[in-house]
């Protein structure tokens, strides 16, 4: 009936992903303790799925919440495993009590199995976006030091030739950059 992927920050897991509730977009962001009882702790705990057949019955949380609009009896998590590493979670949920079985744990599993690789390339992704950013400013923090610098400045690669002047360096020797770049430094 709906289903969430979750990502573990800290001790928490954070919605990334969800399908079936009333309004998805309010659940993105709702984290849950995973020290606090509640089955996320279990797939945290065991690294394995965890079925429930009635989270109602075992779990006020479920009684409450973005889990009371959709009626969630039987619950179904598991982990997001990154090699060895736990990520997050995903979470199967249905209004029929005892509707999940060991067979819907093995396909969810093999389901997780992906998910994790997807949600680890994201992370992956940003992580190297936000890199590249940081790269991209300092370069041009560099490029406006040396620019602004009173005093020229020519750089040159391994074989000599000549990869970088400043305005300075323009000036003094009397060449434009398109006549100098590239050129051996003699």
């Amino acid at each position: 009936d709906s289903a969430s992927v979750m990502e573990l920050k800290d001790q928490r897991m954070e919605i990334i992903g969800g399908h079936g509730f009333a309004n998805p977009a309010d659940l993105l962001g709702v984290s849950f303790d995973v020290t606090a009882d509640n089955p996320n702790r279990e797939v945290v705990r065991s690294r394995a799925p965890v079925l429930m057949d009635d989270a109602t019955a075992r779990y006020p949380a479920f009684r409450s919440g973005p889990h009371a609009a959709t009626w969630i009896h039987s619950w179904l998590g598991v982990p997001l495993l990154f090699g060895d590493r736990l990520i997050g979670m995903l979470a199967l949920d249905k209004g029929q009590p005892g509707f999940f079985t060991a067979e819907h744990a093995r396909l969810a599993a093999a389901v997780a199995a992906q998910a994790a690789i997807a949600v680890e390339n994201a992370r992956l992704y940003a992580a190297a976006r936000w890199e590249l950013g940081e790269r991209r400013r300092a370069e041009a923090r560099y490029q406006a030091f040396v620019e602004q610098a009173p005093y020229g400045v020519v750089a040159v690669n391994q074989v000599g030739q000549i990869v970088l002047v400043n305005a300075e360096a323009e000036r003094l020797f009397g060449y434009g950059r398109a006549e100098i770049l590239g050129r051996p430094l003699d």
